[in-house]
């Protein structure tokens, strides 16, 4: 587990989409498709949620961290975060 991840510093929290996401249920359902998330996936998140709750902005900033690293996700949260 990567130590620095769960640090307990303070972080910069990202501002939120200013613009509504236009995503129906089809929509929703080809994204977790395409990442590959499963019900035990979902299962897993419920399990998860109290250590989601305290360490939420270490995960956020990790996530976003990595989405910058790709080309193909960077440009959808250029000038977000």
């Amino acid at each position: 587990m990567n130590s620095a991840l769960f640090s307990g510093r303070p972080r910069e929290r990202a501002s939120p989409p200013t613009e509504e996401i236009d995503l129906n249920y089809e929509d929703f359902e080809s994204l977790k498709t395409f990442v590959g998330f499963t019900p035990d996936d979902a299962g897993h998140l419920v399990e998860l949620a109290p250590v989601v709750a305290a360490h939420g902005p270490g995960i956020t900033d990790r996530f976003y961290e990595t989405l910058g690293r790709f080309p193909e996700t960077a440009r959808l949260i250029e000038g977000r975060v």
